[in-house]
């Protein structure tokens, strides 16, 4: 019998090395497929990736854009307040520009009555 325990010994491992070398072509097959599937998602991937990083590129454009304007902004409001200033000192000189010429306006028209008058008093000649 111990002839046939050998046997049978050796039958059971030669099945369990069976059932290993399928179990591990099993494995190098789905190996392959996952590698296959890798590779056509990093070939998808690309023109993502090449999108996102221009996607990226213009952002920073669009940032540094919108920096220049808010500065632009604050320029103009700058500039804006000192211009309200001015007119404002403008406004104030032609007020008082007008008040002198009414007052230039009334003694003008004394002048132009004493003259008047004088010039009617007068005797024809």
């Amino acid at each position: 019998m111990q002839g046939n325990g050998s046997s049978d010994r050796l039958d059971r491992i030669e099945a369990a090395l069976e059932s290993m070398t399928q179990v591990h072509a099993r494995l190098a097959r789905h190996l392959e497929t996952v590698l296959e599937i890798q590779a056509e998602q990093a070939v998808q991937q690309s023109p993502h990736s090449e999108a996102i990083a221009r996607i990226h590129e213009e952002h920073a454009r669009y940032r540094a854009e919108l920096r220049d304007l808010l500065t632009a902004q604050v320029l103009l409001t700058d500039a804006q307040r000192q211009a309200d200033v001015r007119l404002k000192d403008v406004a104030a000189k032609l007020t008082e520009l007008a008040e002198a010429q009414r007052h230039t306006e009334e003694r003008l028209n004394a002048l132009i009555a004493v003259v008047d008058d004088f010039i009617r008093r007068q005797p024809r000649q």
